[in-house]
């Protein structure tokens, strides 16, 4: 099942991880966002559905040659808060939305509607959590010979033979 990220765009623009991530970038933070989300996989699987959420209105020509993926929405009159909460609600399948914001109310909201929840720092970290991850679990493989004297190991202490 895929998943649909609704994510804070300014929330995210806003947090110290963010920075450090799009250091060197120029041109709009919102745009950097939406790049670095889209060049960095931070969603997962290419299948997973991703709205980015702005305050406001958006700027002319500011996503004019971007695409569609990430899909990017400013809130207009309301606010960003309240665009992500409305798209919430009117989700026909929560427990496939994760929504992405520093904002306790969103989050606490979005569990409330049986949607998972995530901080920036918790979504920034997983692309970073999964390539060491990927990194690690390279760098840890043993030999058959290794893993049968350790099943020997552990058969003697266990089943005191």
């Amino acid at each position: 099942m895929s998943l649909h990220y609704i994510i804070d765009g300014c929330n995210l623009i806003h947090h110290p991880i963010f920075a450090a991530l799009s250091r060197g970038r120029t041109g709009d933070a919102r745009v950097a966002l939406a790049q670095l989300i889209r060049e960095k996989q931070l969603c997962g699987s290419p299948n997973n559905k991703i709205t980015i959420v702005f305050d406001g209105f958006l700027p002319e020509g500011l996503f004019d040659s971007f695409g569609k993926d990430p899909r990017v929405v400013f809130s207009g009159e309301e606010t960003a808060d309240e665009r992500i909460i409305r798209m919430i609600e009117r989700s026909a399948c929560r427990g496939a939305l994760v929504a992405v914001s520093d904002d306790k109310q969103i989050r606490i909201f979005a569990r409330g509607q049986r949607a998972k929840a995530m901080s920036a720092e918790e979504f920034f970290s997983r692309g970073q959590g999964q390539k060491k991850q990927q990194r690690e679990s390279a760098e840890e493989k043993i030999s058959y010979g290794e893993m049968e004297k350790i099943n020997r190991e552990l058969r003697r202490l266990w089943l005191k033979e």
